[in-house]
């Protein structure tokens, strides 16, 4: 991986915070031009199969001048010696620098070459130069193989079982409601998938003529609380960090300033305060993310390794928590030294953007995360207190909503708040989505204008709402932590998602502060639904129909009283 990729402006003479070398004095440029310097940093990565050595990088042009609104292109050339594919990435110190194709791939060996393009956005007088530093890695941060996604037909047979009181009844009255299931399966021609324990689940699969006779069969029997069919469900997508100013109006626009001036004089918490992501999976190894991990699982493939080649829980992770001030990338709403992100993959590896995932493995996720027993996997040492979930699914299914309602309620008795996606539906003719429904918290979106996002659901269930864009900055929505894929490899970079995906993780980083600001808080997540609800805004115009609560202000949630930049708006 690319080591460093914090970058220093290299300002003119006379502007404010220069520390160049005498090499790097000049005359502060004519109005309206930027001038960029490319430098190389060569880095190595041996993270998954030894790669190319890297002989050399040359950016060409060199230097050039670069107006408002104008783009540049730069080419960089890598000379390497066989292996893997050699990974090109850039940053630039400048928040007006932005970047249109910020990484991609060169040959596997010989001479390679990949383009850079930087465009200004603002205007940059006060400043002279400003490095791009190009940085290339001996191979990728991680390899893009794995089982490929879930297809619907391969969960379709399934049922999923919830025995009566099976957590609090112990393990032998779990074991004789778990015996009466095993009977109807075999009667029906059905077999034990995967075996739950506690208040977990157990999986079956049953012949496709047979699903309707299962679910009536066990449905019927007193042992069994829930008989569920496993179905899909979909993604629902100041600091010195140079994409903060220019890019991130999700939080210079929602009071983040005076939230994290609160946090950052509070007394630290005596435990971090967990996040979890429970989504396709998270980079950890990103440089704006690695600082808050904490060891995370993948429970589809049950190890130890949570990263995936799509990007939506790295996205999701960076709006959250993603590290502030470290002069990287962006910030994230709980970007503070003790809130910390805990990844929880419940896709599987490789998945596409459009693929689905599994009503059991969200579960077991939720589960996991919330510090639940999960058969077959290791307990979880630091379980979350704020659980995300950028998922859902729209279903009329009773069986799914009381599946969801009674997960979430024991998450709850563990004193979890439980964050969730309203969804992408655009329309209040269901309410929001599943779990979403039944969540401490169910979240909908608004854009820069504050707004309902044309495509946020709402309706029956909605608890307020919080930025997912759409806005007219240089990202066009939310950017945030990613991953770019190119040939079967991944690299770390910065990407631009809209969605009620992206409002949700605002939210979560939200009660990650308050209850850090406010310790008695802590596991009471009814108590904390009622404190976002009281201080949200719920601006002229807009109803509790389309908006629940209102806005979430993030200055207004943790200094009552003291304004609210989006609650004062017009």
């Amino acid at each position: 991986m690319v080591t460093d990729l914090g970058i220093t402006s290299l300002r003119g003479r006379h502007a404010p915070g220069h520390h160049g070398s005498p090499r790097h004095r000049r005359r502060t440029p004519p109005r309206r031009l930027l001038s960029i310097l490319a430098t190389c940093l060569i880095a190595a990565c041996s993270e998954v199969a030894p790669g190319p050595s890297v002989g050399s990088i040359n950016i060409d042009p060199s230097e050039a001048s670069l107006r408002v609104g104008e783009t540049l292109v730069l080419t960089a050339t890598v000379a390497t010696t066989g292996g893997a594919p050699t990974g090109v990435s850039w940053a630039s110190s400048h928040p007006g620098v932005a970047s249109v194709t910020p990484t991609g791939l060169v040959a596997a060996h010989g001479h390679g070459t990949t383009t850079i393009t930087a465009r200004s956005t603002v205007d940059p007088a006060k400043y002279g130069q400003v490095s791009v530093r190009v940085g290339a890695t001996d191979d990728g941060d991680f390899a893009c193989t794995g089982l490929g996604s879930l297809a619907l037909g391969d969960i379709a047979t399934q049922v999923m079982v919830v025995y009566a009181d099976g957590q609090r009844s112990g393990p032998a009255a779990r074991g004789r409601s778990a015996a009466v299931a095993a009977d109807v399966a075999r009667d029906l021609g059905g077999r034990l998938l995967a075996p739950g324990v506690g208040s977990q689940p157990d999986l079956f699969d049953f012949p496709h003529e047979r699903i309707e006779a299962a679910l009536v069969a066990l449905r019927a029997r007193p042992e069994v609380a829930h008989a569920v069919r496993n179905v899909a469900l979909a993604r629902l997508g100041a600091p010195n960090d140079p994409r903060y100013a220019a890019e991130q109006w999700n939080l210079s626009g929602f009071g983040a300033e005076v939230a994290w001036a609160v946090a950052d004089a509070a007394s630290p918490p005596s435990d971090p305060i967990v996040i979890a992501i429970v989504d396709d999976g998270v980079a950890f190894d990103h440089p704006d993310l690695r600082d808050a991990m904490l060891p995370g699982w993948d429970v589809v493939h049950q190890d130890g390794d949570p990263r995936n080649c799509t990007d939506h829980g790295t996205h999701v992770a960076g709006i959250a928590a993603a590290t502030r001030g470290n002069a990287v990338g962006v910030a994230g709403v709980g970007s503070t030294g003790w809130i910390r992100l805990l990844p929880v993959k419940v896709w599987a590896d490789g998945s596409d953007d459009g693929a689905t995932t599994s009503l059991h493995h969200v579960g077991a996720g939720m589960r996991w995360a919330a510090g639940l027993p999960v058969a077959g996997t290791p307990a979880n040492a630091t379980p979350a207190d704020v659980l995300n979930l950028s998922l859902g699914i729209t279903s009329a299914d009773p069986n799914v909503h009381a599946f969801f309602a009674s997960l979430v309620a024991e998450i709850e008795a563990e004193g979890i708040a439980v964050v969730a996606a309203a969804g992408n539906g655009g329309t209040d003719e269901y309410g929001v989505d599943y779990p979403a429904a039944v969540a401490t918290v169910a979240v909908g979106s608004v854009d820069a204008t504050y707004l309902r996002s044309w495509f946020s659901s709402y309706g029956v269930g909605l608890s307020l709402m919080a930025p997912g864009g759409f806005a007219g900055t240089t990202c066009g929505v939310v950017v945030s932590t990613g991953l770019a894929v190119e040939a079967g490899m991944a690299w770390h970079t910065y990407a631009c998602k809209p969605g009620t995906s992206m409002a949700t993780p605002y939210v979560a980083g939200a009660v990650a502060l308050l209850i850090g600001v406010e310790p008695s808080l802590r596991g009471r997540p009814d108590a904390i639904a009622d404190r976002l609800t009281a201080t949200a805004a719920l601006l002229p115009g807009g109803t509790p129909g389309e908006y629940g609560a209102g806005i979430l202000c993030l200055d207004a949630l943790l200094a009552p009283g003291g304004g609210g930049v989006c609650g004062n708006a017009p």
